[in-house]
């Protein structure tokens, strides 16, 4: 696995500032509108609604809101993406990977598979109690048909 020089490194990151790689889709203000609008039972939600313009005001409020929400989940994703970064810290030396985020997994897979088994450990216990029950309310239902549970007067 080779990884970038600081000459790359470097490059890369004036791409990413000049260029702004994560941007939102371009049609996604008239989408989000147009969708609010179908929602509210706008019969024009087809027809192209801009932002800027004057118009309803809930439905501007409504596609700000929906805005806010995408800014939302772009900003915890990038986030979450930090946090797994300063969390999995990279030994360059040896080029592997010192995290805390198997450890954690580890530790979450063996709870998993130990409460998995007293799961599968209760169902066999209820499957036999089934079983028993099945078998007791048999032989009564044979008791009653054959009248052995029944006295005479």
């Amino acid at each position: 696995m080779s990884y970038m020089t600081d000459d790359e490194l470097n490059a890369l990151i004036e791409d990413v500032e000049e260029n702004h790689m994560l941007k939102a889709p371009a049609h996604l203000a008239d989408e989000i509108i147009a969708n609010v609008a179908e929602q509210e039972g706008n019969d024009d939600a087809k027809a192209p609604i801009t932002v800027t313009g004057s118009g309803d005001k809930t439905s501007h409020k409504s596609a700000k809101r929906q805005l806010l929400l995408y800014s939302i989940e772009v900003w915890t994703a990038a986030a979450a993406a930090i946090l797994i970064m300063t969390v999995s810290q990279v030994s360059y030396s040896t080029g592997k990977t010192d995290s805390l985020v198997p450890k954690f997994a580890t530790s979450a897979s063996t709870n998993i598979r130990t409460n998995a088994d007293k799961v599968e450990s209760s169902l066999d216990n209820i499957r036999s109690k089934r079983n028993e029950l099945r078998t007791n309310v048999g032989t009564f239902v044979d008791g009653l048909l054959n009248g052995e549970y029944f006295t005479k007067q």
